[in-house]
């Protein structure tokens, strides 16, 4: 399957938000209908292109803020808030969409090899 942003929507993903820059820091902007709710896969879209793909059983909201208020032993959480951080200081949109089931991160994963998932493609 083509890793793009039609792709994710056929699956059924909607776009839930976007990252912005405030004071040097990363910062969801979510939509207010989408924030409270839990169990979601979600993926980090730029240009088009699926670039991440994750999944949380808590609030979509509280996964979020776990890319902005990392501590150095979350690796990937850190390594993924560098990877926005940088699209967004060069002019870029890094967009969020979701869709409920987080069940299916791992085969979503395997389908498009989103270039962050480092894991989910060394694992292939």
């Amino acid at each position: 399957m083509e890793n793009s942003l039609n792709s994710i929507t056929e699956l059924g993903f909607e776009k839930v938000g976007e990252w912005v820059l405030k004071n040097g820091k990363i910062e969801a902007v979510l939509n207010e209908d989408k924030r409270a709710q839990e169990n979601f896969i979600y993926a980090f879209v730029v240009n088009e292109k699926v670039m991440y793909i994750g999944k949380t059983s808590r609030t979509l909201k509280a996964r979020m803020q776990n890319y902005t208020n990392c501590d150095e032993s979350q690796t990937a959480n850190v390594r993924i808030c560098e990877e926005v951080k940088n699209i967004l200081k060069n002019s870029g949109e890094v967009l969020i969409y979701a869709m409920p089931n987080g069940d299916l991160e791992p085969k979503f994963i395997k389908m498009l090899s989103p270039e962050w998932n480092i894991q989910g493609v060394e694992n292939e």
